[in-house]
């Protein structure tokens, strides 16, 4: 996939805040690679660049948080070197005990009151994978995968969420849009997952779809890969 292939001017939006959060965790797991948001995807960028870079040619005045965990010392350099000025960082230094419903709480709560994408560290996405679906809807993105899907997929119908597990033949891109007015109850449930023994996304979503809809974005404009697919 071609980098600026993945790069346009998305239209303006009525969104008064917007922030993308990046989950800059774990290991890429390929050989000669520290971890996912260091990982070259080619010879210039890593993949921590080209979703700083899609985000900020496409969102003036986007902010983007990045969540990060193992080796947080190595990103923080590299975003300083790359002076990032709408970047903030947040480290999570308890990531090896949490679940990654944990990560989401921590990374929601220390955000602004606002719309928010929440993004999965080793997604490779375009600009039409971070427009709206609708900017006063929840919703996710899918996009279509060859290999067999061992990832979390979901089931739709209308563009409206039935359930999302393992398996399914429509992937999930791991990328979530919640528009400003379910901040709040977003970031209640989130707050209150552990005590309801909530600590995977499938379930967390599913719960959300029961009392909100939860639609589902699968133009064919939308361009994701992950980073396995990459390399």
């Amino acid at each position: 996939m071609n980098r600026q292939d993945c790069i346009h001017t998305i239209k303006q939006t009525h969104l008064d805040r917007l922030t993308f959060i990046i989950l800059c965790g774990g290991k890429s797991g390929v050989k000669g690679t520290q971890n996912i948001p260091l990982t070259y995807i080619d010879y210039n960028n890593m993949v921590i660049d080209h979703q700083i870079q899609t985000i900020n040619k496409n969102y003036e005045h986007a902010e983007i948080m990045l969540m990060t965990d193992f080796e947080s010392k190595k990103i923080i350099q590299h975003i300083d070197e790359k002076q990032y000025t709408n970047v903030r960082i947040f480290e999570n230094r308890n990531y090896i005990e949490e679940s990654i419903i944990d990560a989401w709480r921590l990374a929601v709560n220390c955000c602004s009151e606002g719309s928010f994408y929440l993004i999965h560290g080793d997604r490779i996405f375009n600009a039409d994978a971070i427009t709206p679906y609708d900017e006063n809807k929840i919703s996710i993105s899918v996009y279509n995968n060859i290999k067999k899907n061992y990832n979390l997929g979901i089931t739709y119908e209308n563009n409206k969420l039935i359930n999302i597990s393992y398996g399914l033949p429509s992937v999930w891109s791991e990328i979530l849009f919640v528009p400003k007015l379910y901040y709040r109850t977003i970031k209640s449930k989130l707050n209150n997952a552990k005590a309801g023994k909530i600590y995977t996304v499938e379930k967390f979503l599913n719960i959300v779809n029961k009392e909100i809809d939860i639609y589902v974005d699968c133009k064919n404009k939308i361009s994701i890969k992950s980073l396995k697919e990459m390399i």
